[in-house]
């Protein structure tokens, strides 16, 4: 591997560590909030835990990336579903906010 391209996989391997805690984050306030269902946080919280440790033992050497592909294809479509959950539910909230508003007469 290139300098290069190994620089960017450092840097990369950091970034999605750093959204694995992000997502931590995220399932702490919906678990917390009482209008989100409990679930989309466990998938969160699940999806966040997935993200560190892969992208950590990705990080620790070539001895762990084999390790490290073999639960990312099991942990995949759990951290696809945290992720889309909460996305999907902040726009089907938003869209059964609007309201339809009536148009000013300009007479």
């Amino acid at each position: 591997m290139a300098a290069g391209e190994q620089a960017f996989s450092l840097v990369w391997g950091f970034g999605l560590i750093i959204f694995g805690l992000h997502l931590l984050v995220l399932a702490y306030v919906v678990l917390k909030a009482t209008p989100i269902h409990k679930v989309i946080g466990y998938l969160l919280l699940l999806a966040g835990v997935s993200y560190i440790i892969i992208h950590t033992l990705t990080l620790l050497g070539p001895d762990m990336t084999a390790l490290a592909s073999q639960l990312e294809g099991f942990l995949a479509v759990p951290m696809a579903l945290g992720e889309l959950s909460l996305a999907l539910w902040f726009i089907f909230k938003k869209v059964s906010d609007l309201k339809v508003q009536p148009a000013l007469n300009a007479a």
